[in-house]
Formats: structure tokens, C-alpha cells, sequence
């Protein structure tokens, strides 16, 4: 049979097959459980939140959340998600249906890269495979955040910047379609989350040449014509950006970029710890089930490197290197080098594997000690699921741990699929683990204290205020699409109630479980309440029979807080 050059393995299917087969799978990954999934707080309500009140005040250049300036983003997102609602309606898929789009978009343009620069269909579609199928990608390839369209465009960025500069060009005519392409999507990028866009493949670049090439550039810098570029995306960006720093009064700079960026770099969020190996330490969770394939991939380059590997070794090393220096640390920051980390790993199952018996040693003990130390995480859960007795209220929760070791179990199985040459069993892995995935959100959603309320919050009549105290998530903003307020104590609780005149609806926290207790409980250990909280469930009682002797109608309700991985429980008090 006909073979590729470079390829092992029998001539891959046609473009259009191929192609079909990405966008088929990247479907089955991604769809299910964003369809039944709540919106996750903090973030996923926050941002569509924000284009329901832009879309609601007609606005297409301030987003708000609760009616106060939302910078932490700018402006593409709330664009993309707002075409979504026009077309789906108001839900959770249509928030996330973006963040989907963007995401099969890369693995389809991954494929044409593979092909494009490697000359072999096999390359491109491992690369795609590879990148929807990544843990990492699984989760943030469909949430309603602005991470997908940001990384779309690093990738349509560092396609322009090898295609100008370093891969060798059969025309002397200037390729206007990668200046188009490189500008284009830095502007793209810097719309969709701010100027990562511009610092990553700055860095590509001086890692390429200086680091990972060492030679001259092919080029010359000025080949990327970098002042009328950078003139060009600069006013595609400012066509938004200067109305909204005009109408928020430079707000948009100061906490934007500030704030959100400058501040988060210097000082951790969130009281979060800074610890300067946490990306060495997280990646191999990320990007697994292909981090198992690493050691042996990278240790492969030897015997077939070229620009191509040191152009795709920059790309995937300059976001970790940002990233490892930022104080602030999330998993996901690192996201940008994964599609050129795919592009590596498909070269390298085409390669032909040249490894010394050493290294086919180390990557065997890696491959089986890390699939042993992830399967421990299903194994836990089903452990917990099938030996454990659950009460009946957390029944939901005990079908959402069976559903997600069930989806990750999936996730494992294609660990022996890395040559992905069997396509079908690769299809029924990703389709167990889709389903598990979608099943487990579904069996929890009921349980959301948001969408146990959305009916009762959207029948209160207009004029209703709110009031969430010790429990002010974002998802009760957009489940109920009113102002709330945020009370510092019971005292200022019973002020309200009896000052207020109108509906009024408090939620009201009297405790929350965080995972130990939620073991200690499994375990049937007993779980004391802090003094503290004693305290608080003493004046709680009080508040509420001040409030129910007033008038107020109350209901008590549990749920999960999935921002916060807990279990809380919430009095309701209601007056219309």
C-alpha cells in the first residue's frame, strides 16, 4: 500500500475524512456535558451574566455583572457568546458554545499545520486527536470562559510567524496573507483575554533563535514588517478599546490590565501559594493521557530535530516559562503551548521511535507509574461510590463520582492507544468517557442551590430586591437575572427585613462542608462545629424567627457549591 513519506503506518484517509473524523469526535468530547452541565461559579456565570445585561441594555461595549463595570476580560467573549444567545437562547450551551467552536477550530487548524509543515496527513491528525482528548483541553475546550478563542489565536499567530520568517519561501513575492494572519489574530488574541497574545510568540521567537535553534534567523525580523503590523492590530483592538476606556473613564486600563494582570503577577490571588515548580508538577495531569509519551518524545528529538521541532519547543516552552514567574498559578495558563506540544507528539509517533534501550526503560516506568497514580483517582471514587453508604441527599452527588470515573476511566484507556492507529477504539474510549462525563453532570445538577431556586427567584415580582449572605455566588445572578446585594451580617439582615418595604428575598448560609468533612461523614466519623460556627447557627435561628414572626415565608434547601467543591446548606426567606 501507498505510504507517506516519513510515515510508518499505512497512508491516512483523505482531507475531508480526516477532517470529518476530528470535528466528529471533537463533538462527542465536548457536547454532551456542556449541554447538561450547571454554569460552574466563580467565572462561567460571570461572563454570561455579563452579555445578558449588555444584550438587555443594548450595549456592545461595556460588560457589567450585578450592574457594576466587569474588567477582567476584554470585549470578544461577551461578542462571541452574545451571537450564541441570539441564535440558542439564554443557556448554559449557548454561554459555552464559543469556547466549542474555538476549540475544534484549533484541532482542525492543527491538522493543516501537521500536514502543511510535516508533509503527512498522519501528523496533523494525531496533532488534533491528541489536543481534544488532552485533560486539560477536555475541561476548558467547554467552558464558558474566554481561554479557547485566546489560544485559537496564539495558534493562527505562530502559524504566521514560521510561515514569514523561518520556513523557506519558493516566491519572492511578500506572503500578505501570513502578515494578514499574524496581526489579524494578535488582535484576535488581545480581544479575547489582553496581551498574553503578544508576549507569548515574542518569546517563541527569542527562544527559537537563541535557545532552541541557535543559529540566525532565516529572515530578517523586518520580513515580519512589525511597526505597520502592529499599527494595524493596534487599531483594530483600540476600536473598542478607546470608546470603553472613554465611557469607564480609563477604568478599563487601571483594573484590566492593572489589576487583573500586573497585580496578579506580582502578588498571588486569591491567597493562593506561589510555588515555582507548580507546572512541572500539574502538566503531567494536564496534558494527559499523552504526557505519558513525553520523556520518550523528547528524548526522540535527538534523532530528528530540525527547525520545525526547535520552532514547536519554543512555542510550547515560552507560555510555562511566563507562567512559572506569575504569581498568581492556575493549571490552564500553560494552554497556549499545548497545540504545539500535539504537533511534537504527532511528528513523533510518525517518526519511527529511534529510542536506546535506557530511555524505553525510563518512558515505561513513567507510562505505568502515572497511569497507576491517575486511575487512582476513579478507583478512589468508585470505591467511595460502592462501598460507602451515601445518605439520600447526596445520592446525586455519589451518581456524578460514578459518572466522572467512568468519563476519566475512558480518558486512561486511550493511554494504550498512543499509536493511534485503531481509530474505532479510539472513538469508543472518547465516547465512554463523553457520556460518563455528561452523566455525571447531569446527575448532579439538581442538586445546584442556583438552579434549585431559578424558578422561585424569576416568579418574584419585578421590584424583589436580593440578598445573599455568606452566599453571594455568581451563579444566583445569572440563574435569576436580578441585582443582589450582599449583606455583612445578621444585624444588617433583620435592618432589611424590617425597613424594607416590597418583596424581598434573602439566601441566607447557615453552614458548608468542605471535602474532609464530607470523608469524615462517609467514614462515620463525627463532625463537631467549630465554636464559631456554633455561634453563628445560634443567631441564625434567632434571625430567621425575626423574620418569619415578620411576615417572611422560609425554606431551607442543600446543594453543591461547585466553585468551591462543598456542600452547603442555605435558609430561603421570602416576602411578596
Amino acid at each position: 500500500m501507498k505510504q507517506e513519506k516519513g510515515s510508518t503506518t499505512p497512508l491516512a484517509h483523505s482531507h475531508a475524512t480526516n477532517l470529518s473524523f476530528l470535528l466528529i469526535l471533537g463533538l462527542i468530547l465536548l457536547v454532551p456535558a456542556a449541554m447538561y452541565a450547571p454554569l460552574i461559579d466563580r467565572d462561567e456565570p460571570r461572563f454570561s451574566q455579563a452579555t445578558v445585561e449588555m444584550m438587555d441594555r443594548h450595549d456592545w461595549i461595556i460588560p457589567t455583572f450585578n450592574q457594576q463595570f466587569r474588567f477582567d476580560k476584554p470585549i470578544l467573549t461577551y461578542w462571541m457568546m452574545r451571537f450564541s444567545y441570539m441564535a440558542l437562547g439564554i443557556n448554559e450551551f449557548a454561554a459555552r458554545l464559543h469556547t466549542i467552536v474555538s476549540t475544534l477550530l484549533t484541532a482542525l487548524v492543527l491538522y493543516w499545520i501537521g500536514f502543511r509543515w510535516f508533509g503527512n496527513k498522519r501528523v496533523g491528525l494525531l496533532a488534533g486527536l491528541s489536543y481534544l482528548t488532552t485533560l486539560q483541553v477536555l475541561l476548558h475546550g467547554r467552558l464558558a470562559v474566554a481561554d479557547a478563542p485566546m489560544i485559537l489565536g496564539v495558534v493562527l499567530v505562530h502559524i504566521a510567524l514560521y510561515e514569514l520568517i523561518i520556513k523557506k519561501r519558493t516566491s519572492e513575492v511578500y506572503p500578505w496573507k501570513w502578515f494578514g494572519l499574524l496581526y489579524g489574530g494578535m488582535a484576535f488574541g488581545f480581544l479575547a483575554k489582553g496581551p498574553i497574545i503578544v508576549f507569548v510568540p515574542i518569546l517563541t521567537l527569542l527562544l527559537y533563535r537563541f535557545v532552541f535553534r541557535r543559529k540566525p534567523i532565516e529572515k530578517t525580523w523586518l520580513t515580519l514588517k512589525p511597526i505597520l503590523g502592529l499599527s494595524i492590530a493596534t487599531l483594530i483592538v483600540a476600536a473598542w478599546g478607546i470608546p470603553a476606556l472613554i465611557i469607564t473613564k480609563g477604568g478599563f486600563w487601571a483594573e484590566g490590565i492593572n489589576e487583573h494582570i500586573v497585580k496578579r503577577g506580582t502578588e498571588a490571588f486569591n491567597g493562593r501559594t506561589f510555588l515555582f515548580v507548580f507546572y512541572l508538577i500539574t502538566f503531567w495531569i494536564s496534558f494527559f493521557p499523552w504526557s505519558t509519551k513525553f520523556i520518550p518524545m523528547i528524548a526522540n528529538l535527538r534523532y530528528h530535530y530540525d527547525v520545525r521541532h526547535a520552532f514547536l519547543l519554543a512555542w510550547f516552552i515560552s507560555p510555562l516559562l511566563i507562567f512559572t514567574f506569575y504569581a498568581t498559578q492556575l493549571p490552564h495558563y500553560i494552554l497556549p503551548g499545548f497545540p504545539a506540544l500535539c504537533l511534537l507528539f504527532g511528528a513523533y509517533i510518525e517518526s519511527g521511535k529511534t529510542l536506546s534501550a535506557r530511555v524505553k526503560s525510563i518512558s515505561s516506568f513513567s507510562t505505568w507509574l502515572l497511569v497507576g497514580l491517575i486511575s487512582l483517582i476513579p478507583i478512589t471514587f468508585l470505591s467511595f461510590c460502592l462501598f460507602l453508604p451515601f445518605p439520600e441527599k447526596w445520592i446525586p452527588l455519589q451518581k456524578c463520582l460514578l459518572g466522572f470515573s467512568v468519563g476519566l476511566l475512558g480518558i486512561i484507556a486511550l493511554t494504550f492507544q498512543a499509536n493511534m492507529r485503531t481509530y474505532w477504539l479510539i472513538l469508543g474510549a472518547c465516547t465512554l468517557s463523553s457520556l460518563g462525563f455528561a452523566f455525571g453532570v447531569a446527575s448532579i445538577k439538581p442538586t445546584v442551590p442556583a438552579l434549585q431556586l431559578k424558578e422561585h427567584m424569576r416568579s418574584m415580582p419585578e421590584n424583589t430586591r436580593f440578598f445573599g449572605y455568606r452566599y453571594f455566588e455568581p451563579s444566583l445572578i445569572f440563574y435569576s437575572n436580578r441585582l443582589w446585594n450582599e449583606p455583612q451580617s445578621l444585624d444588617a439582615i433583620t435592618a432589611l427585613a424590617f425597613s424594607q418595604r416590597g418583596p424581598t428575598f434573602f439566601v441566607l448560609r447557615e453552614r458548608e462542608w468542605n471535602l474532609g468533612d464530607f470523608w469524615k461523614h462517609l467514614t462515620g466519623q463525627d463532625i463537631f462545629p467549630k465554636p464559631a460556627e456554633l455561634q453563628h447557627h445560634q443567631s441564625l435561628g434567632e434571625a430567621i424567627d425575626q423574620l418569619t414572626s415578620n411576615g417572611y415565608q422560609q425554606k431551607t434547601i442543600e446543594g453543591l457549591n461547585l466553585g468551591r467543591t462543598s456542600w452547603v446548606k442555605l435558609h430561603i426567606l421570602w416576602r411578596e
